[in-house]
Parts: structure tokens; C-alpha cells; sequence
């Protein structure tokens, strides 16, 4: 009878799951998304739990650089780093950072590329502990690139930023592009 249980409860995230995809614009969709606002899933429904952790959806990033920017970078064996912001708005609104930002800071992650252009952001985890201490679980992601200041101590790339709400970045690929300062 348990086994029976597992694979209703199993059958029935799985459905709930593949339901949640974005359908395509109509008269009725919000024009910067495309979205109806009823097929729009409660954000905790993109989150996995994972023992004392909660998975961020995943999402990658794809640098385009000017011509110059890739032979400079290669010219000086430099890398680039993609770095993925994380924060939130929590319950208890007393927090230093809330105060200052109008938000609390969670774990960021970063990438760094040597030859490669994509950053695949996926496997992130927060602590149960911080999800369950969010008033919104839809997280705010903000992407910054830079040079890995391998060769220089100064960042050598202005690049274009990435920043939005997870509900609107998982599962997707976006581009960046960027080029040397001055450039």
C-alpha cells in the first residue's frame, strides 16, 4: 500500500511539474513576459527540496564579446567570470541588509571561463533555513561579468547585466554582450 502512495505522489508532482510551463502571449498577457497571468505556478513549485537544501532553478549565460575583447583576453591568457547575484525579500524585515537594500543577500556563485562562453548556473542550493525565512520565494537574480584579473588587477570587460526575478529566468538561456572598457 506505501509503494501504491510513492507512485500516486510521484505521478502527481510529475503532472504538476510539466503543467508548469509558460504559455505564449494573447490580448490577456503581460506585455514584458508574454505571460497569461493564470498560467503563472507559485514560485516554491520551482524549487526542489533536497534533504536540508533547496535547489534555485537552473539557467545559463552566453557572453558574446567584441572581436577585440576575445584577442585581448586570449593575447593575455585572461579569463572571464560570471558571477550570479542571489537575494530576496525576507519575513522578518528588521535585518540589516533589508534595511540598507530593501532586500537580504543570499549565497552567489561564480563561474569562471577560460575558452568557453557559457556559464551553466545550475545545482545551486540554499539552506531550508534561509527559503523558509523568505517573504517572496521569487528570488531576485542579478548576472555580472568581468575579467578574472589574471594578467591585471583591473577588470578589463564592460558587459551588459542580467537581472530579474527567477520565475523569469529558470530553465532559460540568455545572452550577454560586452566589450573592453573604453572600447
Amino acid at each position: 500500500m506505501r509503494k501504491l502512495l510513492v507512485i500516486l505522489f510521484l505521478s502527481t508532482l510529475f503532472s504538476c511539474l510539466s503543467n508548469t510551463e509558460n504559455k505564449t502571449t494573447n490580448n490577456n498577457s503581460d506585455p514584458a513576459t508574454g505571460i497569461k497571468p493564470e498560467t503563472i505556478q507559485p514560485i516554491e513549485n520551482y524549487f526542489v527540496e533536497e534533504k536540508d537544501s533547496m535547489l534555485i532553478p537552473s539557467f545559463e549565460i552566453k557572453l558574446s564579446l567584441s572581436d577585440s575583447a576575445e584577442h585581448l583576453l586570449r593575447t593575455r591568457k585572461e579569463s572571464v567570470i560570471v558571477k550570479a547575484y542571489y537575494s530576496g525579500v525576507p519575513k522578518d524585515t528588521s535585518a540589516k541588509d533589508y534595511k540598507e537594500w530593501g532586500k537580504i543577500f543570499l549565497p552567489s556563485r561564480s563561474i569562471e571561463l577560460m575558452q568557453s562562453r557559457i556559464a551553466k548556473f545550475h545545482n545551486i542550493k540554499i539552506s531550508k533555513e534561509t527559503y523558509n525565512s523568505l517573504a517572496d520565494k521569487n528570488i531576485e537574480v542579478l548576472i555580472n561579468v568581468f575579467s578574472g584579473r589574471r594578467s591585471t588587477e583591473n577588470n578589463l570587460l564592460e558587459c551588459n547585466i542580467l537581472q530579474d526575478k527567477i520565475s523569469n529566468i529558470r530553465d532559460k538561456s540568455f545572452t550577454l554582450t560586452g566589450k573592453l572598457i573604453g572600447e
